[in-house]
């Protein structure tokens, strides 16, 4: 357990595999609907990512922020996302001070919402984004980072059928898998759910690992 605050919904920070001696580090951040109640739907990703990436790299589930609950303005709009990018921003900021390789972020659904408004505040060294409405941004070169930037979608995801608008506040823009956006798209044709991109025998996995595992540029 790398953090933990019971308050409120509570947030919670863990690692799977060797955080100190690892060469590489990944952190997820996960969309909406979980809290310290429902972490171990992240704690399980971390785990298989950092099982399919290999030893030499460490996964942080991070579930540091308060999460869009249930279906609601929250969901459409960045306030929560704002906050969100402002604690990643700070953790990340805490792993570069300790010392640590430069994070590979794992952002999934509304996390991607918050990955794309801290990702000029960070270190980045890729940021993944699967099942996302929007990154807030127009484009790639609009996140103001270094990092490379991935980006996943499956046609059995509902997030497909979010329109990909940003308008008075509401809705978080383009679509990252988009042509004109500029991410490097990877394959999910396999993938069959929303929840489902880092599931054992995906390709997105398979391209997650050696993504987290730095063998993928």
């Amino acid at each position: 357990m790398l953090a933990y605050d019971p308050r409120g919904r509570g947030t919670i920070a863990q690692v799977a595999g060797d955080l100190e001696h690892a060469a590489h580090v990944s952190v997820i951040v996960p969309g909406s609907d979980i809290d310290a109640s429902a972490f171990d739907r992240t704690a399980r990703r971390a785990a298989d990512l950092q099982a399919a990436a290999g030893d030499d790299t460490a996964v942080i589930a991070w579930a540091g922020y308060t999460t869009p609950s249930g279906i609601g303005p929250d969901l459409a709009t960045g306030r929560l996302a704002e906050a969100g990018a402002e604690r990643l921003a700070r953790f990340t900021a805490g792993l570069d001070a300790a010392g640590l390789p430069d994070p590979a972020l794992f952002c999934h659904s509304y996390g991607s919402v918050v990955c794309g408004l801290a990702a000029d505040d960070t270190d980045a060294s890729d940021i993944v984004v699967m099942g996302s409405p929007g990154m807030r941004a127009a484009d790639v070169g609009a996140l103001g980072t270094d990092a490379h930037v991935w980006a996943a979608k499956s046609p059995h995801d509902w997030i497909g059928r979010v329109p990909n608008v940003e308008f008075l506040g509401l809705g978080h823009g383009a679509d990252p898998t988009s042509p004109g956006f500029g991410a490097t798209v990877l394959p999910a044709d396999d993938v069959p759910a929303h929840d489902a991109y880092f599931a054992p025998g995906t390709s997105t996995l398979t391209a997650f690992a050696a993504i987290a595992d730095g063998a993928r540029s």
